[in-house]
């Protein structure tokens, strides 16, 4: 049976009323001001250029070529930050879930992006975030580090900190809110930090390209790196050593079809050997799939992962998550639906184990929400959400105001 929300229902209605009449007279201001900065979707070349070295859409722009004096010069440093009001879902939730959240002011997260064209083969990029949660202590994490290689469209080496090759949200959206349709990412996508379950960054190398295929557009990605800790003294991502000298092994195909070029289907496959703090060794497999349709005024974004750990005597677990998003554009007004699903088993034996602990039994969203393109440096969401957590059913809204500095 389902809970009753805390807040009132008619004080719930009441507040979603009145966040969505303030964006729907930004959206009427809107129209009369530029076009915003760029589409809340990325085009597909952005997206393989942002997977490893370059800043978001907005600042994917080519550099000019250095002099041997001058890569100073060529060094572009842009920011990203979002605030807030409501009862958010998104990565950061307290342990009971949305029911709860207060009604509060949010800081966001503040990302300090970085790229540099070496010359034209090499480029490098660091993106650095501040970020807080609901102990509201400031932390910084060094999110990406990648110098990159990249003599041909065939061949783009990357070594660092980069985002894995899992995901294909997490690489076209990247971080930032202000790229972002929604207030969030997808409940599958939530940082290790805050209780995710996928290795959503990677420390090692990572190699992708394109197959020459014709007109099917074939593409490949491969990383090797060190994979992610299970251990509740240390982080999840392995950024200066390893636990073990297994590493984490990830390799994936997708077509991009010249006739279809909205069209991104593929998948990829991640392959490691873990250790819990007891020193038990299990296998860890996940396999993901993606089907997006994308286009300046259409997404419809849809992802599943299946991860399983099996441990040395055969036992094993299957998590499964998935989420289909899809939003129109209409001028600077784009309204937007969002199902998430997750289910982690109660018999898991390594989720449980890390720093941050992971919402075990299913997990449900239903969000519906509308993004105002304000100007070309800021916009305005406002997201509805219906969520499931720990057999607890609660509602929230959450206005967001994203910005690119």
């Amino acid at each position: 049976m389902e809970n009753q929300v805390k807040v009132p229902a008619r004080r719930l209605v009441s507040t979603a009323v009145a966040m969505s009449a303030a964006v729907l007279l930004l959206a009427s201001m809107a129209e009369a001001q530029d076009p915003p900065l760029l589409p809340s979707s990325q085009t597909a070349e952005v997206a393989q250029i942002a997977t490893t070295t370059a800043e978001p859409a907005a600042a994917a722009q080519e550099l000019p070529q250095p002099t041997p004096s001058s890569v100073l010069s060529n060094m572009r440093i842009r920011g990203y930050a979002d605030v807030g009001f409501g009862k958010p879902l998104q990565e950061k939730l307290p342990e009971g879930g949305l029911q709860d959240s207060k009604n509060s002011f949010q800081i966001g997260d503040f990302h300090l992006f970085v790229t540099t064209k070496l010359s034209d083969q090499w480029s490098f990029l660091s993106e650095m975030v501040v970020t807080s949660g609901f102990s509201n202590e400031f932390s910084a994490e060094l999110d990406r580090l990648v110098a990159q290689y990249s003599p041909n469209k065939h061949v783009r080496v990357g070594l660092g900190k980069f985002n894995s090759g899992l995901s294909y949200y997490t690489n076209q959206f990247q971080l930032a809110k202000f790229y972002q349709t929604t207030t969030g990412r997808p409940i599958m996508f939530t940082d290790n930090e805050d209780g995710g379950i996928l290795p959503i960054h990677q420390v090692g190398i990572t190699v992708r390209g394109e197959i020459p295929s014709g007109r099917l557009g074939l593409h490949y990605i491969g990383e090797l790196g060190n994979g992610r800790a299970f251990t509740s003294n240390g982080d999840a991502d392995q950024n200066f050593v390893d636990v073990n000298n297994a590493k984490a092994v990830t390799g994936g195909l997708f077509i991009r079809p010249d006739a279809v070029p909205a069209l991104d289907v593929g998948f990829a496959m991640y392959r490691d050997t873990v250790e819990s703090d007891t020193l038990e060794t299990f296998r860890e497999t996940i396999t993901t799939v993606h089907a997006v349709w994308l286009t300046p005024n259409l997404e419809f974004l849809n992802e599943a992962a299946i991860l399983k750990h099996r441990s040395e005597d055969g036992d094993s677990a299957t998590t499964k998550s998935f989420y289909s998003q899809v939003s129109r554009r209409f001028g600077v007004t784009r309204p937007y639906g969002r199902y998430d699903y997750q289910d982690v088993p109660l018999n898991d034996p390594i989720l449980g184990q890390g720093e941050v602990a992971v919402a075990f039994g299913p997990r449900k969203a239903v969000s519906g929400g509308v993004r105002v393109d304000i100007r070309q440096f800021a916009v305005v969401k406002v997201q509805f959400d219906r969520a499931l957590l720990h057999d607890v059913w609660a509602s929230g809204v959450h206005a967001q105001l994203a910005f690119a500095f």
